[in-house]
């Protein structure tokens, strides 16, 4: 059941999926209780095969929603989203933040989205980290007609380096990112012909092409780890370079890439960004695969040598 404590703050909806990671959730349901903005309900979308643990205490308002396994990222998502809209205590100036389980995130982060909102005006996106050297993941991300792609500026600085003003964006991630209810009832749910990646660009882009302000703020940073992306591995160069091109868990997947810029574009400049795109992917996975097979060759001769 839905609540949500009456305060003279707008509520923030917090929608979360989780699938079957205890330890990650523990973490994150720990940086939550630890919020100075307390007007938020967490909606956590529960896919995993095996239910949420009982010993993960939730000190703060919370409502959980169990959906089917098989459920891409997208879908889990709009489970919640769909919920909280439907929610009759929802007010026109609140609003659904997503976050990923895998994050943490110091005691302000959900106050420093909130006020770079301006008043519900803007959509807000943070600043992610890795967790490992503390190095900028993505910051704000802004599109190159020529090179037709998205170029993730700030990569590998250290946070104090993007200063505090709003840094404007084209798209923003779905780790992180706030958005008033006024602009989620406009722009409707996520795509789910984009399952898993490339579904929060789209939302995103939806909201700007609609003249909603997109932008970062350096003030909301949080941290994780990248981890959970298809790769061409040595012991299986072939098999990995197939997903790699068209597996769901990977954000390079040509199937996806497709879908997105016919989305997002008109037809030749889609036209345009799926040759470009497509032809780097295959020739960068390539590459890869070939100089993975190159070690596997190298790692077998090495072994019957001296053998």
């Amino acid at each position: 059941m839905f609540t949500s404590t009456v305060t003279d703050k707008p509520h923030v909806w917090v929608v979360t999926t989780t699938f079957d990671r205890p330890e990650k959730l523990k973490a994150y349901i720990d940086c939550l209780s630890q919020q100075t903005w307390q007007s938020f309900t967490l909606v956590l979308v529960d896919h995993g095969i095996e239910p949420i643990r009982p010993d993960i205490n939730f000190s703060f308002s919370t409502v959980i929603l169990r959906a089917d396994p098989s459920l891409w990222w997208t879908a889990a998502v709009n489970t919640g989203i769909r919920a909280v809209l439907q929610n009759t205590e929802i007010q026109g100036n609140d609003f659904v933040l997503l976050q990923n389980d895998d994050s943490t995130f110091g005691p302000d982060f959900i106050s420093s989205l909130v006020m770079a909102t301006n008043n519900s005006f803007r959509v807000v996106g943070s600043v992610v980290v890795d967790r490992n050297n503390g190095r900028v993941l993505h910051a704000n991300l802004k599109f190159h007609r020529l090179r037709a792609r998205y170029m993730y500026l700030h990569r590998g600085v250290i946070p104090e380096d993007l200063g505090v003003e709003l840094l404007p964006a084209d798209v923003l991630k779905g780790r992180g990112v706030i958005y008033p209810v006024s602009v989620v009832r406009r722009i409707g749910l996520l795509d789910e012909r984009l399952p898993q990646y490339r579904s929060d660009h789209e939302w995103a882009n939806r909201a700007r092409r609609l003249g909603f302000d997109i932008c970062v703020t350096p003030l909301a940073i949080c941290e994780t780890i990248i981890d959970t992306q298809e790769r061409i591995v040595i012991h299986d160069p072939m098999r990995s370079f197939w997903r790699v091109l068209f597996g769901r868990r990977s954000p390079a997947n040509l199937r996806d890439m497709v879908v997105y810029f016919f989305t997002c574009f008109g037809p030749v400049l889609a036209a345009y960004c799926v040759f470009v795109n497509g032809l780097r992917t295959i020739l960068v996975s390539t590459l890869q695969m070939s100089r993975a097979l190159l070690r596997c060759w190298k790692g077998k001769r090495g072994v019957s040598e001296s053998t």
